[in-house]
């Protein structure tokens, strides 16, 4: 829950930046309809309500959530444990900060001496005590947004206890209506009209209501009906009521509301005459509701902004063509600076110099600092044991990805360069060596032989209260979309390479391993199906006649074509006899999701015919796992998607 309401507060800054420019734009466009304003407070709406968003060039929006949502704050195991500590262990911490700084004092460096302000064994004398206290801060911060979270979570239940009181109210009201015309009734327990419901709306009018009268409240109220605005206020009140706490969202839903209420009086009033609009705005002002009040429903004739409505129905001018254009113009720009989020750069480009090589540019984002009296020796790439424990002693090179990975309000990166021949043993075909910093650490390194993009993200997988990283490597190749992905989980200071898919083998006997989950594909009991058997020991059945009935047709006279004629014919091939595997590129793609309450790893790769290989796939199999404790490989699900689907 706590996470769910930093991840609310990082949607409300963002919101609160549009509804700035949304106020702007509603006074530079104010002889604009107002049905434009009401498309820019639709803008706000998606603000408020998407956590995702997608990339652009043209985004102004911070690149990285202003509030740590994941893994910043400890578990809740831990906040307990560090609330629990006595005065006891807040003094020891004390006490071990006070050594620490004696035993600096007695090793310090001579001034003017190189490493000045470390120990002799190069460690920072205070980094303990630094640790220390920022844990327990953690701590506190993450008991202090506990709090905060139960007082945001009581008001929000009261505004929706309170709207759904006042819901119940005007239905107990109206009970005893009668029924005038589709959708409308009278009722003589209301002064005001209004509509009422969401999924079959109702227009309640008073019994007082003269001819005249009626006609102009039917046609307002129905112009609500057809523009949907019986479903756009109560979703504006509930994004209220979830960012209560905000108060540029009250005032947005004020203006938002009376704008509502404005872009129907001008749809009503646009043929109307001078002597007409003078009796719409005279009923607009005998149906007025002076105690109104900021509510989801009912969406009432005569409830906001009177005074400035009538002025508005005298004013109505209709708008010039180029206003309109301008004012669409500028809602579709703002769309599309404001709804959508940063791209990531990547400064590793692949680039041909010949029919045989390829070269990385390398465009420096960041460097990262070297150490002069330090050097870095040389690891095997997936070492992690190995990795330097520095930031300071990354490989040298460039920020390839830069992002705050688990969440804790340091950015991550992934460092990547082009290591020259001579570093390179008899036989190596590197191209690219990598390593990854968390949290100011480098925990891995790797190399690739082929230019890559680097993708890496955070979940809890193993539900231990600790979040593993999923690191992606995606080559620069149109045939292998993706090579590459370790997963990462911490053991004690260091991380260590969970079981994944690249430890496995192809199932028909092939000793190279691949990074694919092995299947089992042999031919079905029944006419042209295959049995398809996954990792976790599912069977599943594919009926192919639609894909070789076309195959055959597409391809008459070639290898693919005879290939689904003996499938098809049923001579060739037995039930039980062997048939596919999985494709030869192996997973192409790979991301961290929720399947269900559980966070998983979905993992898709091809199914293919031994014959006709690539060019024969058979559908795509999605693989959903997490892992146990002890880092042990748990299939969740497996779902096959045939070509024709």
């Amino acid at each position: 829950m706590e996470q769910l309401f930093l991840k609310i507060l990082n949607l409300s800054l963002y919101a609160s930046l549009l509804i700035l420019v949304v106020l702007l734009l509603r006074l530079l466009f104010r002889k604009a309809p107002k049905w434009i304003s009401c498309l820019f407070w639709a803008l706000v709406a998606i603000r408020l309500l998407c956590p995702v968003t997608p990339e652009s060039p043209f985004s102004v929006m911070p690149s990285e959530e202003k509030l740590p949502t994941t893994h910043y704050l400890m578990t809740r195991a831990k906040i307990t444990q560090a609330a629990g500590k006595t005065t006891g262990a807040v003094s020891e911490i004390q006490n071990e900060s006070f050594d620490s700084e004696k035993r600096h004092m007695e090793t310090e460096v001579p001034a003017g001496a190189s490493g000045s302000g470390r120990t002799v064994d190069g460690s920072d004398a205070a980094g303990r005590f630094e640790t220390n206290d920022i844990s327990v801060l953690k701590a506190g911060v993450a008991e202090s947004v506990r709090i905060l979270t139960i007082i945001w979570l009581v008001v929000f239940c009261l505004i929706m206890a309170q709207a759904l009181f006042s819901y119940l109210r005007m239905k107990h009201y109206v009970a005893a209506s009668v029924k005038t015309g589709k959708n409308v009734r009278i009722c003589d327990e209301i002064r005001y009209p209004f509509i009422l419901g969401i999924i079959r709306p109702i227009i309640y009018l008073p019994g007082c209501l003269n001819g005249s009268m009626k006609r102009f409240v039917l046609a307002h109220e129905r112009a609500h009906l057809r523009r949907g605005d019986h479903i756009w206020k109560p979703l504006g009140f509930f994004l209220l009521a979830v960012h209560w706490f905000n108060p540029l969202c009250w005032l947005a839903y004020s203006l938002f509301s009376r704008d509502l209420e404005m872009a129907c009086d001008e749809r009503v009033i646009r043929n109307l005459d001078r002597e007409s609009k003078a009796d719409y705005s005279q009923t607009l002002l005998l149906l007025s509701n002076p105690a109104s009040r900021i509510a989801a429903c009912p969406v009432a004739f005569g409830e906001i902004g009177v005074k400035e409505r009538v002025k508005g129905i005298f004013n109505y001018k209709k708008p010039a063509i180029w206003i309109v254009m301008l004012a669409i113009v500028g809602c579709i720009v703002t769309a599309v600076c404001f709804l959508t989020s940063p791209e990531k750069t990547y400064t590793a480009v692949a680039q041909e110099s010949d029919s045989e090589n390829l070269q990385i540019a390398v465009t420096e984002k960041k460097a990262v600092k070297s150490v002069e009296s330090e050097t870095v020796e040389e690891t095997d790439a997936g070492d992690v044991s190995a990795v330097p424990a520095s930031a300071q002693e990354a490989i040298e090179g460039s920020v390839v990805f830069g992002e705050d990975i688990d969440r804790n309000g340091i950015e991550d990166h992934i460092y990547a360069y082009q290591p020259e021949e001579d570093e390179k043993d008899e036989g190596d075909d590197t191209t690219i060596r990598w390593s990854l910093e968390l949290n100011g650490k480098n925990i891995y390194q790797g190399s690739h032989e082929l230019i890559c993009d680097f993708d890496a993200s955070s979940m809890d997988l193993d539900e231990d209260g600790e979040p593993e990283i999923l690191v992606r490597v995606l080559p620069h190749v149109n045939s292998m979309p993706l090579e590459e992905y370790v997963v990462l989980k911490q053991e004690g200071d260091g991380w260590i390479e969970l079981e994944n898919s690249g430890d496995f083998e192809q199932s028909d006997g092939n000793e190279t391993p691949t990074n694919a989950f092995p299947v089992v594909v042999t031919v079905g009991s029944k006419p042209a199906t295959v049995d398809i058997t996954t990792m976790d020991g599912q069977t599943i059945t594919v009926d192919l006649k639609d894909h070789y009935e076309k195959m055959r047709e597409a391809q008459e006279g070639t290898d693919l074509g005879k290939l689904a004629d003996e499938f098809l014919n049923g001579d060739t091939y037995k039930p039980g006899d062997a048939y596919g595997t999985t494709a030869d590129w192996g997973i192409w793609e790979i991301e961290a999701v929720r399947i269900g309450d559980k966070n998983a790893i979905r993992a898709r790769q091809g199914v293919q015919s031994l014959r006709g290989g690539k060019w024969d796939i058979l559908g795509t199999l999605d693989t959903y796992y997490s892992y146990d404790q002890n880092g042990k490989i748990q299939f969740l699900e497996t779902e096959f998607t045939g070509t024709d689907d």
